[in-house]
């Protein structure tokens, strides 16, 4: 069973194209290989010259929402089933109550030096953190956290009281947040069994807050809805050491973009130490000798 991940990355511009397209193998993660142009029309032409009986091995196939890369998979790999990346449904949300928190802060610009603009431009990253999230002295919002001084509102305060401010300035932007929690859950939450159901759920409580970015978000829900429920199938089980306990644990092994990403900021670099790349046959053997574990430099042949 093969499981393919799509991403892109910009890393070398050319006529064509700006982008960079990823193909990652899954399982084995190291890229299967790395093309110039994510368009279409290309992607089309470079997989239909892979025999048919390869292709109908690949099972699965993640990607964010490109809708190229749906299309192109439907249509190259008969066999295979289509997920969306949890990542990037998560960015393209944050996105959404970002434009909200401007929106909300343009009202306050004739008044830079109230709370509320404070909060707003100082402290927005508060919005965007779960309350699970933890930096080295403890979760963030826990309300025992030590408080220190705050020279604006002259107190003493932690990321509970100002996540509490925050959220007491505009009641969309309470909304908003109560909406990332109720996602954080659905995907915490949801199997491959109720993942529909609770989808629908999900999908009409964004639109009945009738805030214009929150629907628009919807109805990339609504888009992506059958790949959002595949992305809840188990491919394999792995095993993970808990940190407390130090145990180890066997857990469902579900798709997703995590390591294509990774591999995303070592191609930067790549570019960037380099200063860049004008000749893309370099380039590209440069990206599939560095992120290929397996292949070693050797003035003798190897011995099996």
């Amino acid at each position: 069973m093969a499981i393919v991940r799509f991403d892109e990355v910009y890393a070398f511009k050319s006529e064509k194209s700006k982008y960079v397209c990823v193909l990652l193998d899954f399982k084995k993660q190291i890229p299967v290989d790395v093309l110039p142009n994510r368009k279409k029309e290309y992607l089309l032409n470079y997989f239909q010259k892979i025999p048919l009986e390869e292709r109908k091995k690949v099972k699965y196939a993640c990607s964010d929402m490109y809708e190229v890369y749906r299309d192109v998979v439907h249509k190259v790999f008969p066999c295979s089933c289509m997920l969306l990346d949890y990542f990037h449904l998560s960015q393209d949300f944050h996105r959404k109550m970002n434009e909200v928190r401007i929106k909300v802060m343009k009202g306050y610009k004739d008044d830079k030096a109230s709370d509320e603009y404070y909060l707003l431009k100082k402290f927005n990253w508060l919005l965007f953190k779960n309350p699970e999230d933890e930096d080295k002295y403890g979760r963030l919002f826990d309300v025992e956290r030590e408080r220190k001084y705050n020279s604006h509102f002259k107190s003493y305060m932690n990321y509970y009281d100002l996540r509490r401010k925050l959220l007491e300035i505009n009641n969309d932007l309470t909304i908003c947040y109560s909406l990332k929690l109720e996602l954080v859950d659905f995907y915490s939450k949801s199997t491959i069994d109720n993942a529909q159901v609770n989808l629908e759920h999900l999908i009409r409580s964004f639109i009945d807050t009738n805030i214009e970015e929150m629907i628009k978000f919807s109805n990339n829900l609504i888009n992506w809805k059958q790949e959002i429920i595949n992305s809840f199938t188990i491919v394999g089980t792995e095993y993970k050491v808990e940190a407390d306990k130090g145990q180890v644990v066997v857990c469902n092994k579900k798709v997703n973009n995590a390591i294509i990403e990774n591999r995303n900021k070592i191609i930067k670099c790549i570019k960037n130490n380099a200063n860049g790349y004008t000749n893309w046959s370099r380039f590209r053997n440069r990206v599939m000798y560095v992120l290929d574990p397996s292949a070693t430099f050797s003035l003798e042949p190897r011995e099996k």
